[in-house]
């Protein structure tokens, strides 16, 4: 999946119906705008390359991504190869578990209920949608279920006890192969019939591993996080059994800024922007019942002629000389508080920038 969601950049390019984007036009005679199954996946290719040239630019991924068996000699203080660290250890998944939509009450909506006990330990931040098997075992394009609206319900969940009502638009749960779809297809299999979902945490014990053998009992190397800006790690070594190892190996994910309530809005434009130079001239550019936005921003820049000396690394429209100056400022100053550079976000030490490595999804 991408960082900026399918519906997070239809709302960043302010398109009006994004429902049409979806395949089901609103049918009111208003707006005919209708995205068939190519441009919906176009689109979506034009966001993960977007992603995947400004990660490259900054330097680190964009959201949260990990980084498996990093390597490193014991020590007391360990400096980490790429930063910034959001967390030490690894994500763990429970099993999924499918669910049938309940009796809507809109005829614009769809949603489904899930309990506190069916969490069991995890949280409702912690958990992850997707179409159902049904879709999945056919479907190879790279559209994911959009993110719900999630609701704290008390007393109603199952009729007895709390729990998270989970809506979607119906637009959202137009098939993803399908090209266009009305009102009319209710209750076939051009709209899902349900989703599946799973929880997740992050286990910190599988943040250190010995390397070779060592048969102590229980945990034998700490590690904590002393500076995710800098990737500074704190060892305490508690292996009772003959000489300490000499190589360990650390499991962390990073990403850009480490704002736990999600990617930088700065960010989050400049991928749209930057998708959308990608989808000029091409079937998949966005399109919607007013298109001014979009039109402008591919329009030429008229600062263009007075960047003579700067190589246009996005090109000259409006949208791409946005995404330039949007990443130059982001690698002077990358952090809030942090001093003015002149030489980009690399900073001197070794390995800092490098992407060599991360594991991470579209």
């Amino acid at each position: 999946m991408t960082c900026v969601s399918f519906d997070r950049s239809l709302s960043l390019l302010k398109l009006k119906n994004p429902c049409g984007a979806y395949g089901l036009p609103t049918g009111d005679g208003s707006c005919d705008v209708n995205w068939e199954s190519y441009q919906r996946e176009g689109w979506c290719d034009d966001l993960r390359a977007a992603e995947a040239d400004i990660a490259r630019e900054l330097g680190s991924p964009l959201c949260a991504r990990e980084i498996c068996d990093e390597r490193h000699l014991v020590r007391a203080e360990i400096q980490l190869r790429q930063t910034p660290v959001d967390y030490l250890g690894r994500k763990v998944f429970g099993e999924w578990t499918e669910t049938e939509f309940e009796i809507p009450t809109t005829p614009d909506e769809r949603f489904i209920e899930i309990c506190d006990t069916d969490l069991g330990s995890y949280t409702i931040d912690s958990v992850e949608f997707s179409y159902p098997d049904s879709v999945l075992s056919c479907y190879n394009g790279c559209l994911v279920l959009q993110a719900p609206c999630i609701e704290r319900i008390i007393g109603t969940c199952g009729g007895v006890e709390d729990g998270y009502r989970i809506t979607w638009d119906l637009c959202q749960l137009v098939n993803p192969e399908v090209d266009t779809a009305s009102i009319a297809d209710v209750g076939t299999d051009v709209f899902l019939s349900g989703v599946k979902w799973r929880g997740s945490e992050i286990d910190a014990t599988l943040a250190v591993e010995v390397v070779g053998s060592c048969s102590c009992e229980g945990r034998i190397i700490n590690i904590s996080l002393a500076d995710a800006t800098d990737g500074l790690v704190c060892v305490e070594n508690t292996c009772n059994c003959g000489a300490p190892p000499s190589y360990i190996r650390i499991n962390y994910a990073v990403r850009f800024g480490c704002d736990t309530d999600g990617i930088d809005p700065v960010i989050e434009k400049a991928v749209s922007l930057l998708a959308l130079v990608y989808s000029k001239d091409t079937p998949s550019k966005p399109c919607g019942c007013d298109n001014r936005y979009v039109d402008r921003m591919l329009d030429t820049d008229p600062t263009v002629g007075s960047e003579f000396a700067t190589k246009l690394r996005f090109g000259p429209t409006v949208a791409g000389m946005t995404v330039m100056r949007m990443m130059d400022r982001l690698k002077a100053r990358p952090n809030f508080n942090s001093s003015v550079t002149t030489g980009g976000l690399l900073s001197a030490r070794a390995g800092f920038g490098r992407n060599i490595g991360y594991l991470g999804g579209d």
